[in-house]
Formats: C-alpha cells, sequence, structure tokens
C-alpha cells in the first residue's frame, strides 16, 4: 500500500472541503451542507498525526473563508469565526478519544454529536455577541437556539452524508489495497 494514494485522499478531502464551502456561498439551500465536521471525524479515527486532524479542518475553513470573503467583496473573519473554528477542534478531539471505538454506530453518533457541538456552539456565539439583537438572558439565548434549528438540519444531513461517504470510500480503498489503513 503506498502512501502517495493515502496523500491523494487527504488530497480529494481538501478539494471536497472547499468545493462544498464555495457551493453553500452559492446556493443558499445549501447551507451548513459541509463535509467538514465529517473531515475533522475522519482525521481524529483515522490519521496517524492526530495533530492533522485538528489542522486539516481549521486549515480548509481558512482557505475556503479567503475564497468567500474574496468572491463575496466581504471582510475575511466575521464576529463568530471563533467559535466556528473552536466547533471542529472539539470535533476532532472527540473523534480521536473515541477512535478505538469506530463502527457504524460509533459514526453515526459522531455524526450527530458533531452537528449538536457545532449547533450549540455556534448559536451560543450568535447570541453572546454585543448587538446580537437577543437578549442577554437565558431566553435570548433559547431565542438564538430556536432560530438557529432550521439550519441544523441541513448540518446533521451533511454531517451524516459526508461521514457515511468518507469512511464507506476509505474502506473500499482499503480493501482493494489502494490506502493504508491509517491516513
Amino acid at each position: 500500500m503506498n502512501q502517495n494514494k493515502s496523500n491523494f485522499f487527504v488530497i480529494g478531502l481538501i478539494l471536497l472541503a472547499i468545493g462544498s464551502r464555495l457551493l453553500n456561498n452559492h446556493y443558499s439551500w445549501l447551507a451548513n451542507f459541509s463535509p467538514l465536521a465529517a473531515i475533522a471525524i475522519f482525521g481524529g479515527m483515522n490519521f496517524q498525526k492526530k495533530w492533522m486532524a485538528i489542522v486539516l479542518p481549521f486549515t480548509l475553513m481558512f482557505l475556503s473563508d479567503i475564497i468567500i470573503a474574496l468572491d463575496n467583496g466581504t471582510k475575511l473573519f466575521h464576529n463568530y469565526v471563533f467559535f466556528t473554528y473552536s466547533s471542529f477542534i472539539v470535533v476532532a478531539v472527540l473523534a480521536i478519544l473515541l477512535k478505538k471505538f469506530i463502527n457504524t454506530g460509533t459514526l453515526v453518533g459522531m455524526s450527530l454529536l458533531s452537528s449538536i457541538v457545532f449547533f450549540l456552539i455556534t448559536n451560543f456565539a450568535v447570541w453572546f455577541m454585543p448587538n446580537s439583537g437577543y437578549p442577554a438572558n437565558a431566553a435570548g439565548l433559547m431565542e438564538s437556539y430556536v432560530a438557529g434549528i432550521p439550519f441544523l438540519k441541513y448540518t446533521m444531513t451533511g454531517d451524516l452524508f459526508f461521514t457515511m461517504v468518507l469512511f464507506g470510500s476509505f474502506e473500499m480503498l482499503k480493501r482493494s489495497n489502494l490506502v493504508k489503513a491509517n491516513a
């Protein structure tokens, strides 16, 4: 099994992530339908160098944010960027911790958990920011979470879809001896 073929798989992840975020930017009905959490899960459970499970989603977000900002003529970082990026770090760390329990059930659970982590962190950030429009109390926080529910379905659908595609593809490539067991 060739390390170069594993590298091609990772390059494919990079192209998939950036491409999907660019599509999200142009088609609002794809909002939050992204492979970034799936890549964090995949990296945490498969990368030999665990730091890559954190660095890769972070880097992909950063690169795609640059392209989106240039494409839209907007500023590079929004007010919630720290929270958004942090949510993927949390997902990668959880995946690293759950690596020894890898199976279909764990992947489905981890995919749904990643959606919930992203939802909780980013909607908290929206509420937390000054001038958010939400009252600075528990009712305002709940209002922020309720307003985020329509986006949660896209996040969950994307996380589940891309997690299954990444792990399924990687498993097929391993069985065909095209990639190593660990990327």
